[in-house]
C-alpha cells in the first residue's frame, strides 16, 4: 500500500480539484479536510473509508488512525497555487523513506501563502508525541531539526516554474513596498551601511520627501493589485519626519497595513499616541545591547535607559488601546554582543517582546555575515524573493532591488515617470531577476544571506518558538501572536 494524502485548508476556489492534486502527488487515496490548530474535520474521501467524516476531532487521533493502514502520510496544506510534480520527486529522491520519516517543504520562500508539503511515517507520529508544542503556527509538526526529518528547499527548477512561467499569475503585483520617505538618521550605529560612524565618508542622503509626492505614489500604487503592506522608510529613521503621523495616516487612507523599524529614541508617549491614532500597525525596535555604555558605542545619538522608557510606553499604549500587544525586538549580532544573547532574550521575552537576533554584515569585508545558519537554508545560493516581492524606492522614485541596496542612486527608471505595473516590468529589473535566476550570487549581493529572509522554519523547544532562516533566529513570545 502507498501512501495516502490529506488535502487541507484548499480554497472553494481552488483551481486544483482534490483528484488532481492527488494524482500529482502519487496518491490514490484521498481526504479533504479542514485544520484548526489541532482540530481536524474530514469533509470528502476516496479510496479510504473515513467513519468520522463531517466531525471535529483530534488531529493526532485522527493521523493515528490513518497511520493503522497507511504507512506513508502526506500532508498538503492550501494547494491553491499552481503545482509541479517535481515537488514530490524531488522529496523522494533526497530524503529516503528508509533514512527519514518526516520530511518538510514550504511554498512561503517562494510567496505561496500557507502552502505546505509534509510527509510523515508512523515512527513520526510517535515522536511527535513527546513535544510539549505540537503544532507550529503555519500548521506543521514540531519536527524539523530533530533526528530523522528532512528539510526540502525549492530547487533552481521549481523557482524558475513560478517566478517564470507562473510571473503573470503570481507575481504581477508586489506584495510590499517601501519608500524612502527620509534618507537621513539620528544615529551612527556601527553596523550601519548608510550612517556608520565608522564609515571613511558618508553620503548625502536625502532629506524629507513631501506629502504632496507621496500622495503620487500612493495613486499609482493603486494599480498594484497584490499590495498588502507600505512602509515609509528604507534608509533613515522614519520618526524624523516631520510628518510622520500624516504619513502613517494617508497610508493607512488608503488601504494598506503600514509598520516601520525604529531605534525608539523618538517614540515619545505623546508621539506613541498620535501614530496610533493614526492606525500604525506595528513598530520593530532595533535595539543591540542591554549595556548602557556598549549602547553609547554600538548605537551611538541615543540614550538606552530614555529608549527603553519609550519602548515600554508603546507596548502600554498598544495594550490599552487594543487589549493585545505584538512586537519584534531586533537584536544585530556582532562580535562585540554576541555574549548578550541569552540575557537579552529573557530580559525582552519578560516584557513581552519577540526577540530576532540577526547576523551582522560586514561593511568592510564584502557584507560577510557574522553567523551564517547554513541547516537553516539551502546550502546553494537561490533567488532572492524581494525581486519578486518587494518595491523599494528612493526619494526621487527610483527602483532598487532590496533595501540593502538603497545606497545606491537606483535604476534610472522613476515611478514619477511611467505607471508602476511598468516599473514592475521594466527591462532593468527583468535583467536584474534573471540575473538571479542563475543560481549564481550576483556581485552587487556580496556574501550576503539576507536572500533567504522568506525560507524560514519554525521549531519549539518546549515553550520557546523559534524562527530560523540562515541569517536570524526569530524567539516568538508566547502571548505575541
Amino acid at each position: 500500500m502507498g501512501a495516502i494524502l490529506l488535502i487541507e485548508n484548499q480554497a472553494a476556489d481552488s483551481p486544483n480539484s482534490p483528484a488532481e492534486v492527488a494524482a500529482l502527488f502519487g496518491c490514490d487515496a484521498w481526504i479533504v479536510a479542514g485544520v484548526q490548530g489541532d482540530r481536524f474535520k474530514a469533509r470528502q474521501a476516496h479510496g479510504i473509508e473515513c467513519p468520522t467524516l463531517g466531525q471535529w476531532g483530534d488531529l493526532f487521533e485522527f493521523l493515528d488512525g490513518v497511520a493503522e493502514d497507511w504507512p506513508v502520510i502526506l500532508r498538503v496544506r492550501s494547494p491553491d497555487y499552481p503545482l509541479h510534480s517535481r515537488l514530490a520527486s524531488e522529496i523522494a529522491a533526497q530524503f529516503p523513506l528508509d533514512r527519514f520519516d518526516h520530511v518538510l517543504s514550504t511554498g512561503e520562500e517562494c510567496g505561496l501563502s500557507g502552502y505546505f508539503l509534509e510527509r510523515l511515517t508512523p515512527s513520526a507520529l510517535s515522536r511527535i508525541r513527546g513535544q510539549r508544542v505540537k503544532v507550529m503556527p503555519p500548521g506543521y509538526l514540531n519536527l524539523c531539526g530533530t533526528p530523522g526529518s528532512g528539510r526540502h528547499w525549492f530547487s533552481l527548477d521549481l523557482r524558475r516554474f513560478y517566478y517564470v512561467d507562473h510571473f503573470e499569475t503570481l507575481f504581477d503585483s508586489p506584495r510590499n513596498a517601501s519608500v524612502n520617505m527620509f534618507g537621513q538618521c539620528n544615529y551612527t550605529c556601527v553596523k550601519c551601511p548608510y550612517h556608520s560612524s565608522a564609515l571613511p565618508r558618508k553620503r548625502e542622503y536625502p532629506g524629507e520627501m513631501s506629502l504632496d509626492r507621496f500622495a503620487m505614489i500612493l495613486e499609482k500604487f493603486k494599480d498594484f493589485r497584490r499590495l498588502r503592506g507600505v512602509y515609509p522608510t528604507i534608509t533613515g529613521e522614519p520618526l524624523m519626519h516631520p510628518r510622520i503621523v500624516d504619513i502613517v495616516r494617508m497610508i493607512k487612507d488608503a488601504g494598506y497595513a503600514c509598520g516601520f523599524t525604529t531605534n525608539g529614541s523618538l517614540l515619545t508617549p505623546e508621539m506613541s499616541g498620535r501614530l496610533l491614532d493614526a492606525g500604525l500597525d506595528g513598530v520593530a525596535f532595533s535595539v543591540d545591547t542591554l549595556d548602557p555604555v556598549k549602547y553609547r558605542h554600538l548605537q551611538a545619538g541615543g540614550d538606552l535607559t530614555e529608549v527603553e522608557r519609550n519602548i515600554l510606553a508603546y507596548r502600554d499604549a498598544v495594550q490599552n488601546r487594543r487589549g493585545s500587544f505584538a512586537a519584534t525586538i531586533n537584536f544585530v549580532v556582532g562580535p562585540e554582543n554576541e555574549g548578550e544573547r541569552d540575557a537579552y532574550r529573557r530580559y525582552w521575552g519578560e516584557r513581552g517582546f519577540n526577540v530576532q537576533f540577526s547576523t551582522q554584515y560586514a561593511i568592510f569585508d564584502h557584507n560577510r555575515p557574522h553567523f551564517d545558519q547554513v541547516e537553516w537554508g539551502p546550502a546553494s545560493r537561490m533567488p532572492c524573493w524581494s525581486l519578486w516581492q518587494g518595491l523599494y524606492l528612493t526619494d526621487q522614485g527610483r527602483l532598487v532591488s532590496c533595501g540593502a541596496m538603497a545606497k545606491t542612486l537606483g535604476i534610472k527608471d522613476s515611478l514619477f515617470e511611467m505607471s508602476g505595473p511598468d516599473l514592475w516590468r521594466c527591462e532593468a529589473m527583468r535583467m536584474l531577476r534573471e540575473q538571479q535566476l542563475t543560481g549564481v550570487r550576483p556581485g552587487y549581493c556580496g556574501e550576503f544571506n539576507c536572500w533567504t529572509g522568506m525560507i524560514n522554519t519554525f521549531v519549539a523547544d518546549g515553550d520557546d518558538i523559534r524562527q530560523y532562516s540562515r541569517g536570524s533566529t526569530n524567539h516568538i513570545h508566547a502571548t505575541a501572536g
